[in-house]
């Protein structure tokens, strides 16, 4: 099985080329690399071009957003399977050899991940997919991802460890253009409404926090691309009854935090346009979000801070 690997890159000369290596280095070695330059102002053509090769694809293009960047990949792309990786990031050495274990025993399926370890901005690294100790079995399939956000309610795989059969952008579509905070869960969960996800304990990339531009700032959204989609999704008869309610929730749970965030910011009819899209009122996590309201903005401050 021809995996293609997309790396978007935009004015990261100083990583990307440890990104590269990481992917030269597999194990498994039939794959294509598609690195796609996103108009990129820091000298990163030379660091690439170095790499050319039978195998390394670079594309050039004028910045238009990851996003864009990865869907150019996407279609540049020649392999059965589809997966991304950051140019700040790495993947170890047996990525795709844990992919191929994966796609045999499950080779029925369209989705696939592995947990991820996080460096923080503070040095500290922690590890992903916690839920999988719980399990005896070395990979697990999991028919409903939704119902596994909400009960832990954590980081289960990133845009480093997903994989993707190619039809699954057909069915779906690409990643939203013009989006900058939250299209790679937006791809990840409109992939999930349709298609159950098999996940690995082994533990296959590192996702660089110190490095990421997403994270430099305080990456927040009160427009996330998913939430917007909940009338679609839920008004399509392929979805089961059982995952559109644990899709709500999961929406439900974003509109929430948007509202104890204007609160915080001192937005109070903001953060009531926000408690108003809540569908589901009748849950501790709605109750103390109301109660914030109550709260004077400046001990709602020093509370959260």
């Amino acid at each position: 099985m021809k995996f293609s690997i997309i790396i978007p890159v935009y004015n990261k000369a100083s990583t990307v080329e440890q990104t590269i290596k990481s992917v030269l280095n597999q194990t498994y070695t039939n794959y294509e690399l598609v690195v796609v330059n996103d108009g990129s102002t820091d000298g990163v053509e030379d660091v690439l071009k170095q790499y050319i090769n039978e195998q390394v694809v670079i594309v050039n293009q004028s910045n238009s957003g990851v996003s864009c960047a990865r869907n150019t990949g996407i279609k540049k792309s020649n392999g059965e399977y589809i997966c991304f990786l950051d140019a700040d990031d790495i993947w170890r050495p047996n990525r795709l050899e844990t992919l191929v274990r994966m796609i045999k025993s499950y080779p029925g399926e369209k989705l696939f991940a592995t947990p991820v370890e996080i460096i923080l901005p503070n040095g500290k690294r922690v590890h992903t997919g916690r839920f999988l100790k719980e399990n005896l079995k070395d990979m697990v399939l999991i028919e409903d991802f939704f119902d596994l956000y909400l009960r832990y309610s954590s980081i289960v795989f990133n845009t480093d460890t997903i994989c993707i059969h190619k039809d699954v952008f057909k069915k779906v579509g690409l990643f939203e253009p013009g989006e900058t905070i939250g299209e790679d869960t937006d791809m990840w969960f409109r992939a999930a409404a349709y298609y159950p996800i098999v996940f690995a304990k082994e533990t296959t990339a590192v996702y660089n926090r110190m490095e990421s531009t997403a994270t430099k700032n305080d990456a927040w959204t009160y427009s996330w691309r998913f939430a917007k989609r909940n009338g679609d999704i839920l008004n399509d008869s392929g979805i089961s009854q059982v995952k559109k309610k644990h899709i709500l929730r999961v929406i439900d749970r974003y509109h929430m935090s948007c509202c104890r965030r204007a609160l915080f910011e001192g937005s109070r009819s903001e953060a009531i346009v926000f408690l108003k899209s809540v569908h589901c009122k009748r849950n501790w996590r709605y109750a103390a979000t109301l109660m914030c309201f109550c709260v004077p903005h400046r001990l709602l401050k020093l509370a959260i801070c």
